[in-house]
């Protein structure tokens, strides 16, 4: 499935960094850590994109925010707060000390992951 939607911003391009080989991961969390993407990996992450494009380690990514599909591994209703999980994947925010950085704008049933349509907002725009 395609991450961009017709409402997706293009951030431009990132070098992957860390250890972490970003191919496959479409649709994942990542943050800008010494100029290099990175996943996500503190419910407390922020600014943060979505990778529209997966890369291997020195090879630069697609970033992306605004409406898109995102990877989550809880299920979802249409307006759930969406924040980054320590694996790079989105999940459900929880009151109190989650930064919300996504609204679900679909409900899905996640399994164990689900393509999610929703509006990355890279900051922490509103509480819960």
């Amino acid at each position: 499935m395609a991450v961009t939607l017709p409402g997706t911003i293009d951030c431009g391009t990132a070098e992957v960094g860390g250890s972490t080989d970003l191919t496959g991961k479409e649709g994942y969390c990542v943050v800008i850590s010494s100029d290099k993407a990175i996943l996500a990996s503190a419910v407390t992450d922020a600014p943060v994109f979505v990778l529209t494009k997966g890369s291997a380690v020195g090879a630069q990514a697609g970033l992306g925010m605004g409406q898109c599909h995102v990877w989550v591994t809880e299920n979802t209703v249409k307006g759930s707060p969406l924040r980054a999980h320590t694996d790079g994947t989105w999940q459900l925010a929880n009151a109190g000390s989650d930064v919300v950085t996504a609204e679900a704008l679909e409900k899905v049933t996640a399994g164990t992951g689900a393509w999610c349509r929703a509006f990355v907002f890279s900051q922490n725009v509103r509480t819960i």
